[in-house]
């Protein structure tokens, strides 16, 4: 019998604990990172097929399963040593395999559920202390050192909560008096986000308010330098007031005056920065873009990328009744096997496509959806409108799509292609395909990239197939090819500043 819990540490790393024992080497890293998939979707039962799919998938079947099950038997002699009762912590039969959640307790699970617990706090106090609570739950990135396909999607999604959770808990403490705590709420912000002007300006705001004039001076001038270096852009005007009072509060006054007014908090634009091939690209506010922000430097794939976008630009338009009268698609997938890089490729064909949809460019990902009616939903939380209690779903995206060019990206698409048990939240009636189609044929500006193991077969659909990418064939060594990439690096870069300057 199990007296005591695993703790499964996924931030910053990976790490299995059970006092007094403690696990951070595994027998191999997809075996470390079979570990963390079953503890990152704890609760979930995988088939041994999706699991071979997802980490080798360029095994074949036979030796892919051979892997998988090496791979279960060497988790389970360490999760589940001699005096534990066999099958207590991982259960694994000849078709599905999970982590029993009665054994299992991970620090992301402790972190999101602190989040959600601050919504239920009804003072600044208790608010207050709610978000410091999961502030400190946050221990750094998802899975350092790990490079699976899904680590990245998660990695920012849980980043991003986190500079959301600094964000309000930084407004939060400028209301409760709690100025001290917000400076370092605030530092953490800038930390994380080093392009938001939103951080910068809390930051020097914080500063100022408790007459620490030539510190916010300090950080106007970091973030100019910052913004001169990296994008040749200057601070907003709003920002520029924020350091003209810091300013005024070091010039000498003859006499006692009352010290001016703080400046109302500016009104500032967050300046989105994707990094795209090592290279620096200013989003237009106009042209709303929800992406996730990837962190490595993305290879190959420059013909795909731009076969994709041409087709997507000529299915775009503000005219016309439907999406078959046009020359291109409005509904591209991007099929391949697991693993090939479908995710971050519609990434990088989406992010270069605002100046088209100007409506905007969104991501909503399909992984842990378990029913094609709740589709609707997940497009509708990334648009923000899960807040609005009037009205049908379906209604409220008519609504809120019709005027621009929108472009959504649904990604992992596969398991909604045919219709699934009905759940509480909805039924089972309608597949996803043809929930995209009804929402093409209702919304004339609206453009779908999905990924998907397999099409969609929906009217109009246009297939992209993705291969693997070709093997190197430049001969020589290792530290030949690692110069001549650093090469293309730059090459890279220095095009991409020459795009940026003749556009601006």
């Amino acid at each position: 019998m199990l007296t005591q819990l695993w703790r499964i540490r996924l931030l910053r790393g990976l790490t299995a604990q059970q006092e007094p024992k403690v696990i951070q080497r595994f027998r191999t890293q997809k075996t470390g990172a079979l570990l963390a998939y079953l503890a990152f979707f704890i609760g979930r039962s995988f088939s041994r097929e999706e699991l071979v799919d997802q980490f080798w998938p360029d095994s074949d079947v036979e030796a892919g399963r051979a892997s998988l099950r090496t791979a279960i038997a060497s988790l389970r002699r360490q999760l589940e040593p001699p005096g534990t009762a066999a099958h207590s912590v991982l259960l694994a039969d000849r078709t599905h395999v999970c982590l029993n959640p009665q054994a299992i307790r991970t620090d992301v699970a402790d972190f999101e559920a602190a989040l959600h617990r601050i919504g239920s706090e009804t003072t600044l106090e208790g608010r207050l202390q709610a978000q410091s609570q999961a502030i400190d739950l946050y221990y750094g990135e998802l899975l350092s050192g790990y490079y699976e396909e899904w680590i990245f999607r998660e990695r920012e999604r849980l980043a991003g909560s986190f500079l959301e959770l600094l964000s309000a808990a930084v407004q939060t403490c400028e209301q409760t008096g709690e100025f001290e705590r917000g400076l370092d709420y605030a530092r953490q912000w800038v930390a994380g986000d080093r392009f938001n002007e939103e951080a910068h300006a809390a930051l020097m705001r914080l500063y100022l308010t408790i007459d620490r004039p030539a510190d916010a001076l300090r950080q106007f001038d970091e973030l100019d330098k910052l913004l001169q270096m990296e994008l040749n852009v200057s601070p907003s005007a709003s920002l520029c007031a924020l350091a003209e009072h810091g300013r005024l509060h070091l010039t000498p006054r003859a006499g006692k005056q009352k010290s001016p007014d703080l400046p109302a908090e500016p009104r500032i634009h967050r300046l989105s920065v994707r990094r795209r091939s090592q290279s620096l690209s200013v989003i237009s506010p106009k042209a709303p873009l929800d992406l996730p922000l990837p962190l490595t430097r993305f290879f190959g794939r420059h013909t795909e990328i731009m076969a994709v976008q041409q087709i997507l630009e000529a299915g775009c338009s503000t005219s016309g009744p439907g999406y078959r009268a046009r020359s291109g698609a409005r509904l591209v997938t991007l099929t391949g096997s697991g693993g090939i890089g479908k995710t971050r490729t519609a990434i990088e064909i989406s992010s270069g496509l605002t100046a088209s949809f100007t409506g905007g460019v969104l991501f909503v990902p399909l992984a842990d959806i378990t029913a094609a009616g709740l589709i609707i939903k997940a497009i509708a939380q990334v648009l923000h409108l899960s807040a609005v209690s009037s009205g049908e779903p379906m209604e409220q995206l008519v609504e809120a799509l019709s005027k621009d060019p929108v472009l959504i990206v649904l990604d992992n698409f596969e398991q909604l292609l045919s219709p699934l048990p009905p759940t509480a939240e909805a039924n089972a009636t309608e597949d996803g395909p043809e929930i995209v189609h009804k929402m093409l044929m209702r919304l004339p500006n609206l453009s779908f990239l999905v990924t998907s193991r397999q099409r969609l077969d929906v009217e109009g659909e246009q297939e992209y197939a993705l291969h693997p990418l070709p093997t190197p064939n430049r001969p020589g060594s290792a530290e030949r090819l690692l110069e001549f990439a650093s090469v293309q690096l730059f090459v890279d870069r220095a095009q991409a500043m020459r795009a940026d300057f003749q556009l601006t």
